[in-house]
């Protein structure tokens, strides 16, 4: 748990800045994450990316008119996008799910599967996927 966040002694003024910010806001911020997760180990999960992502924020662009908005506005973004990310991997994972449980599948049902990994996913998931499905 981060109660307290020490300034580095050799940061600059947006450092500073972010310490500041994370220093008053915390426990707000820890009860918004709570709120909107719904479980604890999701709100630490979404309390850290948040606050990366505030740091990340305030390099390119210091000073914020309300900075205790500012860390609500990306911690809901965060949680958001994540559950964007939930939604569209469960719909590809329930597509192919549905295509491997015919009893004969057809090529061009096969072919669909395959042009959409490689459009949608990164080399690397796309041979975990084929690794798995395919050669088991």
């Amino acid at each position: 748990m981060l109660s307290k966040v020490a300034a580095h002694p050799n940061g600059d003024n947006t450092d500073k800045e972010f310490h500041e910010i994370v220093n008053e806001h915390y426990e707000d911020l820890k009860r918004y994450c709570h709120s909107i997760a719904g479980t604890s180990w999701e709100a630490e999960d979404l309390i850290q990316d948040t606050l990366l992502k505030a740091f990340t924020a305030l390099r390119k662009n210091p000073g914020h008119a309300n900075p205790k908005a500012f860390l609500f506005r990306i911690a809901s973004n965060t949680w958001i996008d994540r559950h964007r990310k939930q939604k569209w991997n469960l719909y590809y994972e329930m597509d192919i799910n549905r295509m491997t449980h015919k009893k004969q599948i057809d090529s061009a049902d096969i072919r669909g599967a395959v042009e959409t990994l490689v459009t949608n996913l990164s080399a690397k998931q796309c041979a975990a996927i084929l690794l798995t499905e395919v050669f088991e």
